[in-house]
């Protein structure tokens, strides 16, 4: 059986067969149930590692959730607002989400909680700050392969764009005009 499950590519269920056997035997568990528990334990272990590898992918530069950002300590933040956007209707409305205010008003720890609640929703979230952005656009334009980087930047149902106030406010060129 272990070389079947190692065909068969279910490791989860490899790794714990022995101890699901000895207790369907021991409560007497229908082998219906038996399949059911071994297939629900495979499934949740791939869709905990698919999250983990689209958080990877995302490259979040921390772990950031809504629970941990203090609405009491940003009054100026509408909580009942932000609530609303973490349900994930502008995603499938494709609408795109701002936040816009001073430094250390909260919009880095908002946006990676959102593209965190993205993934747990099963979308593909990427992240990018406006500077790593920019110099990729460079970098991709230098060596031609602009298309390329559009298709992976087009690929995510999410992408956030984060500190871009910032990288404008810092910029070398002058007033920009963004249409």
């Amino acid at each position: 059986m272990d070389e079947y499950l190692k065909r068969l590519r279910l490791p989860t269920i490899r790794e714990q067969v022995d101890a699901y056997l000895r207790e369907a035997n021991e409560q007497q568990i229908t082998y219906e149930e038996f399949l059911f528990q071994l297939l629900s334990i495979e499934i949740a272990e791939r869709e905990i590692k698919k999250k983990e590898l689209a958080r990877k992918k995302a490259q979040f530069p921390v772990h950031k959730d809504l629970l941990s950002f203090q609405f009491e300590e940003a009054p100026h933040v509408p909580k009942r607002r932000i609530l609303d956007i973490f349900q994930g209707e502008y995603i499938q409305q494709k609408r795109n989400v701002i936040f816009i205010g001073n430094s250390g008003t909260g919009k880095s720890h908002l946006s990676i909680a959102l593209g965190e609640e993205a993934i747990n929703q099963g979308y593909t979230v990427k992240y990018y700050t406006a500077a790593r952005l920019s110099n990729e656009l460079m970098e991709a334009q230098d060596e031609k392969r602009l298309l390329q980087l559009e298709k992976q930047w087009l690929a995510a149902d999410v992408t956030i764009i984060d500190e871009l106030c910032e990288a404008l406010h810092n910029s070398s060129y002058g007033k920009l005009i963004i249409m």
